[in-house]
């Protein structure tokens, strides 16, 4: 081969090699752009969203929120409920179980809702204990993150549930949420649950929240206490067809002390206000503005609405106002003995502690609530009041370690749990969403629970009243009526 001709041929090889390298440069440029924009390994993602809401980041700890805790941190200074239910926490850890995680929402604080608070995690550890004790040879846990949720007597107070919300919904090992408290706060953190995509919205179950349309069907929140409806049909019947029974009309016409600033409030107060007209009722006003009884104004001066409401002869006295509890001793404790109104009052206003603060002058104050331990007309009831008084210690106040919150409570993690069982090897949230829209009946403690379209439950509430048993005793709830 001539000079020329080995020239010719070794310029031709060098162009070749020269082309072979650009386009390698090209691939390996091409392919990891696509690798490295948020998806690792050699998949290549379709850039066409699903839908609009907002993606969930890369899994973050929800117990990197201050106010959440799987045993870290300590919200109620590590008092039964709460240290038992870190310690099931620490011992699938110890065991190297497989677990499940779910989150329980707690109030705490601003306006000492401590005992509410405990009465929500009695019910949820002893779900979680059952859980853990029947999967043992499954090597199975249920795992629980303790979430304090701020609630008070401003509006403010109530700001922490969204950040609580956006913990969860980005924590991935959470499949649900047994929450949020209070009506105003649950509205807020479901919207934070809904805004994701399908796969990740969370799933919440409110063992407490009341407020009518809450979740507005959107398939995502339920709850184990019936509505408001519910609390103020009851208490408008008890009104009307008791207190106001025969001649006693003085007793239909009631002054309502309300709270302006919750939905909670405007939910129950608008529904009680409904059926005590459609009864034949009247709803008394001091004057044409009817601020002088919203509890949650700077200048409300309880003493005074209660006494010029006596003196226009009101008898009757329905407290519409949850959280805002500061101004609620001073009404219950105002009116000379002589001069004794009837109150009426929803769930909120009922708790373990209630009684030793309100004293004799609570007497015959009568409440709509979902559950009392008096009823054993239902068999998983009669289980829930043995199990608990074995958990906890049975005590000398019936209602000190055990009311409806705790009942409700159970009930919304085995709701969960149920969901959880049903999933088989296809644990996820979207499954459990899709389970427990699938509105199977669960042996509830307080009914047989079945979820409607919009996450409510059917079933009535129960009128308990404080009840005097003892003279110079603290008085004492019984259900109906007292002996």
């Amino acid at each position: 081969m001539s000079a020329n001709n080995r020239n010719s041929v070794v310029i031709q090889l060098l162009l070749a090699l020269t082309g072979l390298g650009i386009i390698i440069l090209i691939y390996w440029w091409f392919n990891g752009r696509i690798n490295t924009s948020g998806n690792s390994g050699n998949t290549i993602t379709n850039s066409t969203p699903t839908d609009t809401s907002t993606p969930t980041p890369t899994s973050t700890p929800a117990e990197n929120n201050p106010s959440i805790s799987a045993g870290g941190r300590q919200f109620f200074n590590n008092e039964p409920p709460e240290s038992k239910i870190y310690d099931n926490n620490a011992e699938i850890a110890q065991q190297n179980r497989k677990s499940h995680t779910i989150a329980v929402i707690v109030p705490t604080s601003v306006t000492n809702n401590k005992n509410e608070g405990l009465e929500i995690l009695r019910g949820v550890a002893l779900a979680q204990n059952e859980f853990n004790q029947n999967h043992l040879t499954s090597n199975l846990g249920l795992r629980v993150l303790i979430a304090k949720e701020i609630v008070g007597d401003n509006v403010g107070d109530n700001n922490n549930a969204q950040t609580i919300a956006e913990a969860l919904v980005n924590d991935q090992k959470v499949l649900g949420v047994v929450g949020h408290f209070s009506t105003d706060a649950t509205k807020v953190a479901i919207k934070v649950y809904n805004n994701r995509s399908l796969q990740d919205k969370l799933v919440a179950i409110s063992p407490t929240s009341t407020g009518i349309g809450i979740g507005n069907g959107s398939g995502y929140f339920f709850r184990t206490v019936p509505n408001d409806m519910v609390a103020a049909r009851a208490l408008a019947d008890y009104m009307l067809n008791t207190l106001g029974n025969g001649n006693r009309i003085s007793r239909r016409k009631v002054a309502i002390f309300f709270d302006g600033d919750s939905d909670y409030s405007k939910s129950l107060r608008g529904k009680f206000e409904s059926f005590i007209r459609e009864g034949g009722g009247e709803i008394y006003n001091n004057s044409s503005n009817d601020q002088s009884y919203n509890v949650s104004k700077d200048n409300f001066d309880a003493p005074k609405a209660l006494k010029d409401a006596i003196n226009d002869g009101i008898q009757v006295f329905m407290f519409a106002f949850g959280s805002n509890k500061r101004h609620l001793a001073n009404i219950i404790l105002s009116p000379p003995e002589a001069q004794q109104p009837y109150f009426l009052a929803g769930d909120s206003i009922y708790s373990s502690n209630f009684l030793a603060n309100a004293g004799a002058k609570a007497r015959n104050m009568v409440f709509a609530v979902p559950w009392h331990r008096s009823i054993t007309n239902m068999p998983k009831s009669t289980e829930f009041i043995t199990a608990s008084d074995t958990l906890w210690g049975q005590s000398s106040n019936t209602d000190e370690k055990m009311t409806w919150r705790t009942a409700t409570a159970y009930d919304a993690t085995k709701a969960l749990i149920q969901a959880i069982e049903k999933s088989g090897n296809n644990t996820n949230r979207q499954r459990i969403q899709q389970v427990l829209s699938q509105n199977f009946p669960i042996a509830g403690v307080t009914r047989e629970i079945k979820f409607d379209n919009n996450g409510d439950i059917q079933g009535g509430t129960k009128i308990v009243i404080a009840c005097e048993i003892s003279p110079n005793q603290p008085l004492e709830f019984r259900l109906d009526k007292c002996p």
